[in-house]
């Protein structure tokens, strides 16, 4: 498996004076034709500074292919059986906890990334503040970097949550804000759909406002309601959603129209 790494979007901008880390999520950038779009999407955005992905395995659509497919060869001597009611109701659940197993280890795997990724960016960043930008489950691994983000002698800028996948209820979320320099930002939906299907009870910070953290009377919190965008279109649409909540971005002239994102 492919040790998570930084991709230069633009090499030469990487000079710039300050740095943006962006993070997909699940079952993202897993072909090097969806890093390709991904990099042209965040050129797309218009943010200043030197931009990297952040490539970390977190799936892909071809594993669970490669399970059903498994299974359907497995049954393709036994046709009756395979046709039966049973059969199927059988399959739905299987196929159904295969998700759930394989969800729940991308879960950890973005924790175990996100700890790991504060000394990558210290090593591109060198002192230059750092701007993180995470959709769904790389919520989750930009939530562990900010937990890590002082100890790697980090200057966290501004935080943009993009359908997060992260627990809304983690204790330290208050500390987590307090602690970076500029604004967190959080483009939640109440009507994802796919994170209200996820396998637990935990509220998620992409369907919900976070709590607002005030540091010297000055708001750390903007949230931005985006209940017409789905969860997969905050990332294949990030050259048109991101301009319209985060300041740093200007929209490019190709930029297309998108639902309305309401503060």
């Amino acid at each position: 498996m492919p040790a998570p790494a930084l991709i230069a979007v633009d090499s030469e901008q990487t000079s710039a004076s300050r740095v943006n880390i962006f993070v997909h999520g699940y079952r993202s950038m897993a072909s090097p034709a969806e890093v390709e779009a991904a990099r042209l999407r965040v050129q797309r955005t218009g943010v200043t500074g030197a931009s990297y992905l952040f490539r970390w395995m977190a799936g892909s659509w071809g594993d669970s292919a490669t399970f059903t497919g498994l299974r359907a060869a497995a049954k393709a001597g036994r046709i009756r059986y395979a046709l039966s009611p049973m059969s199927l109701l059988i399959d739905a659940g299987v196929i159904g906890l295969h998700e759930v197993a394989q969800f729940k280890r991308m879960e950890r795997r973005a924790e175990q990334v996100g700890r790991e990724l504060p000394s990558l960016i210290a090593e591109i960043a060198e002192g230059r503040p750092v701007n993180l930008i995470g959709h769904s489950l790389g919520a989750r691994v930009v939530h562990q970097t900010l937990r890590g983000a002082h100890a790697a002698d980090l200057t966290i800028s501004d935080v943009v949550l993009l359908a997060g996948a992260a627990d809304l209820d983690a204790a330290d979320w208050e500390q987590c804000v307090r602690g970076i320099h500029g604004t967190l930002y959080n483009l939640y939906s109440p009507r994802d759909r796919i994170l209200r299907m996820t396998p637990d009870l935990r509220r998620r910070i992409g369907c919900r406002p976070l709590p607002d953290v005030v540091v010297d009377g000055v708001s750390k919190v903007v949230n931005h309601a985006s209940a017409d965008v789905s969860h997969v279109a905050h990332w294949t649409q990030l050259a048109e959603l991101l301009p319209k909540v985060w300041t740093a971005c200007q929209a490019t002239p190709e930029t297309e129209a998108t639902p309305a994102v309401e503060p």
